[in-house]
């Protein structure tokens, strides 16, 4: 005589299983692309603080050489990050102002950034 026991699962149980375990990946994966968004965000700030730190050095020998306020702009060869600065005395210290902004675009939903660094520059 065959036995029959009930040691399976039934359909609604796998049912349920396979959607809870579907909302659960795709919450993963959501996550996921969230994080390397940041970080993309993340590494153009980086670069753009990179960007600056060498700009305000160049600024800075420029500015050694005419000893009087620059202007200027320009950006990069790849046409991802561009800037803008403008320098005056500053009549108390023998330091030089300058107001530098370095702008970009994200490239996902193309979001304009921009970092603006006010900082001093030593005079001779």
């Amino acid at each position: 005589m065959l036995s029959r026991s009930n040691k399976g699962f039934s359909l609604i149980e796998v049912i349920v299983t396979v959607a809870v375990l579907s909302t659960a990946i795709m919450f993963v994966f959501r996550s996921f692309a969230t994080v390397l968004a940041a970080s993309k965000i993340g590494q153009n700030m980086t670069l753009a603080c990179l960007r600056a730190e060498n700009e305000l050095y160049k600024i800075e020998q420029e500015q050694r050489k005419s000893n009087s306020p620059l202007d200027g702009k320009g950006s990069d060869a790849a046409q991802v990050f561009s800037w803008n600065y403008v320098t005056g005395k500053n009549p108390n210290w023998n330091l030089m102002n300058c107001a530098f902004a370095v702008s970009w675009k994200e490239k996902k939903g193309n979001v304009p950034r921009q970092l603006q660094i006010d900082t001093f520059l030593s005079m001779p």
